[in-house]
């Protein structure tokens, strides 16, 4: 009898232990099974959110606000100064950068053109900050560089790794870089040309300036020289302002190693600065806008519209 009651105690307690635990089970299992998993497929866009994963893994959330464009940012450049530039072609959005943080547009798409970019912390899943432009041209700039105008309308660069760095202090009124590609085919970023107080002058990624400063408007620059323009003439001057070529011209670029010239007579002809003299042909051209080149084999192959006019060994 005395074992019996033993028996019956022993069950109760057991009863009392895994019957919560039994029940609690059997009710999470139920929730499991009919719980949809949270975008399942692992799409970068779902339900009103942007989900960010490294291979599988997933690094964090972006919540859209927008039900029109949440997306990576389209890369632009929005400039409207005489600087030649890196062309941004098509529509290249950004990409996740070192797995840490990501340039959206959470927009309309009817303003991709000019609305707000968003630097994303996708780990802390919390806003940088918001820029009115980051640009890397599409390609990239070397160093991980990003050049950037903060929302009191002024220019820096940004190093974006898995951490952000101000390279340039955001003080100027605009800031560009020049069409040069490095080996792997970023844009070099040893030379950043800059607006600032009504003049443009040349600095380093230090912010050391490198050149004097000019009233008028940057074209194009070099390792030694700068190309300006008042709109309707350019010159050729050095760093510190010495005119190279002597003279005004409607139109000067750098095709290599050499000088692209229009004179006055329209008149177009290639100049090599080394050798001081004219390298080239000249031809009669009617309208700049048909003047192209192409390199090729050490050769500078130049177009008038379709036309080929010339070859030119580079030396």
């Amino acid at each position: 009898m005395q074992n019996k009651k033993i028996s019956l105690i022993v069950i109760i307690v057991l009863l009392i232990l895994f019957l919560p635990i039994t029940i609690f089970a059997t009710t999470m299992h139920y929730i499991d099974r009919n719980k949809e998993v949270e975008n399942k497929n692992h799409d970068f866009y779902s339900d009103g959110k942007l989900y960010f994963y490294n291979k599988d893994t997933l690094l964090g959330k972006y919540t859209c606000q927008s039900t029109d464009y949440c997306d990576y940012a389209v890369s632009r450049n929005s400039s409207t100064y005489s600087l030649k530039e890196p062309k941004v072609s098509g529509s290249k959005k950004q990409s996740l950068i070192y797995n840490r943080y990501a340039i959206l547009m959470d927009t309309a798409t009817t303003n991709l053109l000019d609305a707000n970019m968003i630097l994303y912390d996708v780990i802390n899943e919390e806003i940088y900050a918001n820029y009115k432009e980051i640009k890397n041209y599409g390609v990239g700039i070397e160093n991980n560089y990003y050049i950037a105008q903060n929302e009191e309308d002024l220019w820096g660069v940004l190093e974006i790794t898995d951490e952000v760095k101000e390279i340039i202090p955001f003080q100027y009124d605009y800031i560009g870089l020049r069409d040069i590609k490095n080996a792997e085919g970023k844009i070099k970023s040893d030379c950043f040309a800059v607006y600032e107080n009504n003049t443009w002058y040349l600095i380093d990624s230090q912010n050391n300036k490198l050149s004097d400063a000019f009233t008028d408007s940057f074209v194009n620059y070099n390792d030694y020289y700068v190309i300006t323009t008042n709109t309707t003439q350019m010159n050729l001057l050095t760093y510190n302002g010495i005119n190279r070529l002597f003279g005004s011209y409607p139109y000067l670029d750098f095709w290599d190693k050499y000088i692209a010239v229009v004179d006055n007579s329209s008149n177009f002809y290639l100049y090599d600065l080394d050798s001081n003299k004219e390298v080239s042909k000249r031809h009669v051209l009617t309208n700049i806008q048909d003047l192209s080149y192409k390199i090729e084999n050490d050769f500078i192959r130049i177009y008038f519209g379709e036309e080929l006019i010339e070859n030119v060994a580079i030396k």
